[in-house]
């Protein structure tokens, strides 16, 4: 009797998450498109500080990295301005915004793409010397927000149709999150057993 009472419990603690689940998917799934614009903006103004800073970097303290540093900033820069420049572009020509998001969620997938593989190299390889960090859950995030802006843009006509669609950027979460803390738990415990057990 009480392993009925404890499973009818599990199940309804189940439900109500799933159910809490689905409005905060419904909720942000309903987000106007200018707010999605506003959000690429924040990214594309993001990347233009952190690798135009890095590239500044690189030509006033020269390193080891800095020829990498160069040529990702080479490809990173570009894409950065290009979102930035049809962000703006389309809070003026409502007309246009859904190609643009269109267009935007390629350009982010790609590059969170690359962000993971990267990601990997590290836990495989070696960190980059001299001044590295490592934000968790920052790889993660920009790499669900990608793929749900994929759904909103290139699925959008299969999320009430398709539980798969309707979750992916949640399964993006589950899959992701585990080498984002990966890189950063080795980066730590290298980090400790540099400064501390030498």
């Amino acid at each position: 009797m009480s392993f009925n009472r404890r499973s009818s419990a599990a199940t309804v603690r189940w439900l109500a998450g799933d159910t809490l689940l689905k409005k905060l998917i419904t909720t942000l799934d309903q987000l106007p498109e200018r707010i999605l614009l506003v959000a690429n903006s924040v990214f594309g103004v993001f990347v233009i500080l952190a690798h135009g800073g890095a590239l500044a970097l690189t030509y006033v303290h020269p390193d080891d990295n800095a020829e990498s540093i160069r040529q990702l900033a080479s490809i990173s820069l570009p894409l950065a301005v290009l979102v930035l420049a049809s962000s703006i572009y389309a809070f003026t020509f409502e007309r246009h915004r859904a190609v643009i998001l269109k267009i935007h969620a390629i350009i982010l997938l790609c590059a969170n793409l690359a962000l993971i593989f990267w990601g990997i190299s590290l836990l495989l390889g070696e960190f980059p010397r001299g001044n590295f960090g490592w934000t968790p859950g920052m790889m993660t995030g920009m790499f669900a927000y990608s793929i749900y802006l994929c759904r909103r843009t290139w699925l959008a006509q299969s999320i009430g149709s398709s539980a798969l669609v309707r979750y992916l950027h949640v399964l993006a979460i589950i899959v992701v999150l585990p080498i984002d803390l990966s890189i950063f738990a080795r980066f730590a415990y290298l980090l400790l057993r540099e400064h501390f057990f030498r």
